[in-house]
C-alpha cells in the first residue's frame, strides 16, 4: 500500500485572552495514484500546498463528481481559503459543502466540524451573529466537539457575557480534560474578571499538561502579579522567557502560518531563525521537522525529531513522526521501535497506531497489524483508512469474510477510495462469488484504469466463471500496466 502517511501535529497554543480555536476538519488522503481523477482526489486532500488547492478545482470542474467527493474538495478548499486569510470564499466553499448535506460531508462529526470553521471565519471578519449561528449548528451536530465551546467560548467573552463563555469553557475541558488550550482560555477569563485565584490554578494545570507552552508561563506571571506575588510572576516571566524568547516569537509564528499554508521552505526558513534564538524548544525542532518530512526531506527530519527528542524524551508526536520519516525509508525495525514508543506513552493515539498497523503490513506481520486496527477503530471508529487496512490485513490472514465486510465499510464512508473497491473485490473471490468481485473490480477500475492489479484481479474472477477470453484480456492488460504481474 503506498499512500501519504498521516503524521501527529502539535495544536499551537492560544495567545492570552480568550482566543478562538481553528478546528481542522481536513482528513489526510492517500497520495496520488496513476490515473486522473484518484490521483487528484489524494492530491486535494494531501496538504495546504498551491498544488493541493489546484487539484481540488480541477475535481470541482469535473461535471461527474459524486455528492460525496464534490463535498470533501469544497471542504478542503474553504480549509485552504481559511489558513491563507482569503476569508470570503473560505465561507463561500464551507457553505456549498455544507449545503450537500451531512451524508456527502461523511457523517454529522464531519459537518459539525465544517460548520465550526466557517463559525470561525465569519468571527475574523466580525460576522459574529452568523458566527454564534455556525457555533451552535456544530454543538447540535455533534455536542462533543470542544473547539466549538472553546469557539462560542471566545465570541461570548468578547460580548461580555462571561457566565456563557465559562459555562462553554467548562464543557470543552471536560470533554478533552488533556486540552491545555481550553484551560489557558479559561485562566485568561477568570483574569480578566479579577478572579486570579482560579486563574493560577488553570495555567497551572495547563503547564502540567504543556511544560513547555510559554502562553501559560506568561500567563501565570500576569495572575501571581495580580495577587502581589512579584517572586512568582519573576519566576514565571523567566521560563517563559527561556521557554520561547520574544524575538523567537515572530519568526514562529511566520513558521507557523507558512508551514499551514504549505509553504514549507520559507517555513524551514523561519523556524530556523527561532530555533537559533531559542535552540533548546523541542516544540520548534519538532515542528521543522515536519516542514522537512513535508518536504521528502528525511533524515533532515529524522536529525530534528531526534534533537525534540533529546530535549523531551516523552514527546510523542515527535515518535511518532519520526516512525514516519522510517517508514519513509523502509526502516521498519526503526520505525516500529518509535511506533512503539509513542503508543506505550499514549495508548489511544489513532496516528501512531494507525502507522503502526501499516508497518506491521509492510513486515508482514498482519495479526500484529488487525490488533492494531481493531484498537485503533476502538478510539476512532470515525477513520475510514483503519477499516480499509484491516481488510487488507485480514485477506492476508486468510478471512475473506472479514475483510469484505471492513471493506463494505470503508467504501461506506467513503465511495471513492479506489483501494477499498479493489480490496474487496479480491476478497469476494475469495469468498466464491466472482459477480460480485467484478463488479467491484469493474468500479475500481473505472475509478483508476491505470490500476495493473485491479486487473489482474478480474481476470482471476473471470477465469473463475470459466470467461477464458476475458481472463486472458484482462490479464494482458494487467502485465501490460505492471509488467512483474507476468511472473505470477
Amino acid at each position: 500500500m503506498s499512500r501519504r502517511i498521516p503524521v501527529a501535529v502539535v495544536a499551537t497554543s492560544l495567545s492570552l485572552l480568550a482566543a478562538s480555536a481553528f478546528a481542522q476538519a481536513m482528513q489526510v488522503a492517500s497520495p496520488p495514484t496513476e490515473g486522473g481523477g484518484n490521483a487528484e482526489r489524494a492530491m486535494c486532500g494531501s496538504g495546504g500546498s498551491d498544488r493541493a488547492i489546484a487539484a481540488c478545482l480541477r475535481l470541482l470542474l469535473n461535471p461527474g463528481l459524486s455528492d460525496d467527493q464534490r463535498a470533501v474538495a469544497l471542504r478542503n478548499v474553504g480549509f485552504y481559503d481559511q489558513v491563507r486569510g482569503d476569508l470570503e470564499h473560505a465561507i463561500a466553499n464551507y457553505t456549498a459543502a455544507i449545503n450537500l448535506g451531512a451524508g456527502p460531508m461523511g457523517g454529522p462529526q464531519a459537518l459539525a466540524k465544517t460548520y465550526g470553521n466557517r463559525g470561525q471565519a465569519f468571527a475574523s471578519l466580525g460576522d459574529d451573529e452568523h458566527a454564534m449561528a455556525d457555533y451552535n449548528a456544530a454543538i447540535k451536530l455533534d455536542p462533543k466537539l470542544s473547539s466549538a465551546y472553546l469557539n462560542r467560548a471566545a465570541l461570548s467573552a468578547q460580548h461580555g457575557n462571561r457566565q456563557q463563555a465559562l459555562a462553554d469553557l467548562d464543557l470543552a475541558a471536560s470533554l478533552d480534560p488533556k486540552d491545555a488550550a481550553s484551560l489557558v482560555t479559561r485562566g485568561a477569563l477568570y483574569a480578566r474578571g479579577g478572579d486570579n485565584t482560579r486563574a493560577v490554578r488553570d495555567f497551572t494545570a495547563a503547564i502540567a499538561l504543556e511544560p513547555t507552552d510559554a502562553v501559560a508561563w506568561r500567563n501565570r506571571a500576569i495572575a501571581y502579579r495580580a495577587q502581589g506575588e512579584e517572586e512568582k510572576a519573576k519566576a514565571d516571566d523567566a521560563e517563559a522567557e527561556r521557554l520561547n524568547p520574544r524575538g523567537a516569537i515572530d519568526h514562529e509564528a511566520k513558521a507557523r502560518q507558512a508551514q499551514a499554508s504549505g509553504h514549507d521552505a520559507e517555513a524551514v526558513a523561519e523556524f530556523d531563525r527561532a530555533i537559533q534564538a531559542n535552540p533548546m524548544n523541542a516544540g520548534l525542532l519538532k515542528a521543522r521537522g515536519d516542514s522537512h518530512l513535508y518536504q521528502g526531506e528525511w533524515d533532515l527530519a529524522i536529525a530534528d525529531y531526534s534533537r525534540a527528542i533529546a530535549l523531551n524524551p516523552d514527546f510523542g508526536e515527535a515518535f511518532v513522526n519520526r516512525g514516519v520519516a522510517y517508514i519513509s525509508k523502509a526502516d521498519w525495525p526503526r520505525a516500529g521501535a518509535d511506533l512503539d514508543r509513542a503508543i506505550a506513552l499514549k495508548p489511544d493515539d489513532a496516528v501512531a497506531l494507525l502507522n503502526r498497523g501499516q508497518t506491521f503490513i509492510a513486515r508482514g506481520e498482519h495479526a500484529k497489524a488487525v490488533h492494531d486496527f481493531d484498537n485503533l477503530i476502538r478510539v476512532a471508529p470515525a477513520r475510514e483508512e483503519a477499516w480499509r487496512d484491516r481488510g487488507f490485513a485480514r485477506h492476508a490472514l486468510g478471512d475473506d469474510a472479514g475483510s469484505a465486510t471492513d471493506y463494505a465499510k470503508a467504501i461506506a464512508m467513503d465511495p471513492s477510495d479506489q483501494e477499498a473497491w479493489r480490496g474487496r473485490g479480491l476478497a469476494r473471490i475469495g469468498l466464491g462469488k466472482p459477480d460480485d468481485a467484478i463488479a467491484d473490480l469493474t468500479q475500481a477500475i473505472a475509478m483508476n484504469a491505470k490500476d495493473g492489479m485491479a486487473y489482474h484481479f478480474r481476470s482471476q474472477a473471470w477465469a473463475a466463471k470459466k470467461d477464458l477470453a476475458r481472463a486472458q484480456q484482462d490479464d494482458a492488460m494487467a502485465v501490460r500496466l505492471e509488467p512483474k504481474l507476468a511472473k505470477r
